[in-house]
């Protein structure tokens, strides 16, 4: 991987989702602060979900073609290093952003819910933004800026 490899539509629309998603999920606290939690709830279910999608359909893969096949000899280069630790934020991310969702719409039973959501939704956030930053910067090292 390297700046000179034009990027693939799918690391192209993923960039867009990833963008888009931390958008959703700023407005999405905004929502909440505003205790509009009804559209707060549509807002962040909806971001969770494209980014899910996209990092099952277009990350994942990349990941297990490009990048696992060169774990370890390969991490002390940049792009590898990046993708790898994007990879590690981007899975906590998602794990902790679908059980924020999975809890809060009543979809797991009782005992594995919580009654506090904003502590672990500001870690899903924190995590969010974390991963985006680190994707757009796997994007910019792999593809060069976007145009």
């Amino acid at each position: 991987m390297s700046a000179a490899v034009s990027a693939s539509p799918g690391a192209r629309l993923t960039l867009v989702v990833i963008v888009v998603a931390v958008v959703a999920l700023t407005v999405g606290w905004r929502l909440a602060a505003a205790r509009r939690y009804r559209a707060h709830a549509l807002v962040q279910t909806a971001a969770v979900a494209a980014v899910t999608a996209s990092a099952v359909l277009f990350m994942a893969v990349s990941l297990v073609r490009n990048v696992l096949p060169e774990i370890p000899a390969r991490l002390g280069q940049a792009v590898y290093a990046v993708d790898t630790g994007h990879a590690v934020i981007g899975i906590a991310a998602t794990l902790v952003g679908l059980y924020v969702v999975l809890a809060a719409g009543d979809v797991l039973p009782a005992r594995l819910r919580f009654r506090s959501f904003r502590p672990f939704m500001r870690v899903a956030y924190g995590l969010y933004l974390v991963a985006a930053a680190t994707g757009v910067a796997l994007f910019v090292v792999a593809y060069g800026a976007p145009r």
